[in-house]
């Protein structure tokens, strides 16, 4: 009996995709061979171990609307189905709802009960093409995963399960905390991924500007910005790194004692998300910056780290987080963190007996 073969299909590249690792484990330890077709724009060399990567890369702009951009991406269909002609996948797992959008047709066609969709984000999901394309796609699915319970408001639901973002790969390689950060050495803040929504990011800056108590990290694409605005305002506790490979993320998780995560209020794409961010502060221990009014805010106060404001109330913030940072009981948000982390671990079982069931060997 011949191995069955499974095929990730994504928009993003490898950096945006950490989490597939909840599938790329789970076929590796099933011996189970897969590809990957994914946006790689850059040639990032392949971190989950497939046995063939095939790298769409889009011509775009940063400058061009999302509108321009989509036509661009959407050649990718094309570039997929020549894939498909040429090997029979008996899986797809299809990652994030961008990929879902566009492929709806050709998965609900092809590979109707034999492909799962992983909602990452809300992307538009009231308009009626998206709305529609997606609900064909979810219907046509055999499961659909979302990374945020929100999104259950605006999708079909009957055959969805929450898929927790955690990266055991990226997370086995540092430890949790045991104790808050010693009094009189600096808080360290740590925004890790792409750096975006800069006006928050500022804002922040502006409220730590050269408080000792604090220093401000930034690792990702993007921080060039963060660095540039540190200098021209003569801001010395910030720090800043600039995109780096997915194998370092726990170098960058072992420096913080806080995450970042204030992304905004002003839309339902950063009301509704629940970011990866959140589980690297539940699996280390530590606590996160949220804003009030977000799923963030709901989900981090379940663990007892989430430090919560408003989006314009950075009045006396260093202050307020420095007094409400040493208030915190580590062996309360130890024993909250590891209740959701079981949580986790039989989130995770589940998504994989769905799996067993159409291509476990």
């Amino acid at each position: 009996m011949s191995k069955k073969k499974v095929c990730i299909l994504s928009t993003v590249d490898f950096t945006r995709m950490t989490v597939v690792s909840v599938y790329t484990d789970y076929l590796k330890r099933c011996d189970i061979p897969f590809d990957i077709i994914c946006v790689n724009k850059y040639g990032q060399e392949d971190p989950f171990g497939a046995e063939n990567i095939y790298g769409f890369v889009p011509k775009t702009k940063s400058s061009w609307n999302k509108f321009r951009k989509l036509i661009s991406f959407w050649k990718i269909r094309d570039f997929a189905l020549d894939i498909f002609k040429n090997n029979h996948y008996d899986f797809i797992i299809v990652w994030n709802e961008l990929t879902a959008f566009i492929f709806s047709d050709i998965l609900a066609s092809m590979f109707k009960d034999k492909y799962c969709i992983n909602i990452r984000d809300y992307q538009y999901f009231n308009l009626f093409p998206v709305k529609m394309r997606l609900t064909s796609a979810i219907k046509s699915a055999f499961f659909t995963t979302v990374s945020s319970r929100a999104y259950l408001e605006y999708l079909p639901s009957d055959n969805c399960y929450m898929m927790y973002s955690f990266n055991k790969g990226i997370l086995s390689k540092t430890n949790p905390h045991q104790a808050l950060r010693e009094v009189g050495k600096p808080i360290r803040i740590l925004y890790i991924g792409q750096i975006a929504w800069l006006d928050n990011v500022y804002k922040l800056i502006d409220a730590l500007k050269n408080d000792n108590r604090f220093e401000m990290i930034f690792a990702g694409s993007g921080s060039e910005q963060v660095e540039e605005y540190a200098k021209s305002n003569q801001v010395n506790n910030v720090t800043c790194y600039g995109r780096f490979h997915p194998g370092e993320t726990a170098k960058y998780l072992a420096e913080a004692d806080i995450l970042y995560n204030l992304y905004g209020t002003d839309s339902r794409h950063l009301t509704t998300a629940v970011s990866i961010k959140f589980y690297y502060a539940v699996f280390l221990h530590i606590p996160i910056l949220v804003y009030k009014k977000t799923e963030m805010e709901k989900m981090s106060q379940i663990c007892g780290i989430g430090f919560a404001v408003e989006n314009e109330e950075f009045i006396n913030y260093g202050d307020k987080l420095y007094d409400w940072y040493f208030s915190l009981d580590q062996k309360e948000i130890n024993k909250k963190c590891n209740l959701f982390l079981e949580e986790i671990e039989e989130g995770q079982k589940q998504i994989y007996r769905l799996m067993d069931r159409k291509v476990g060997t």
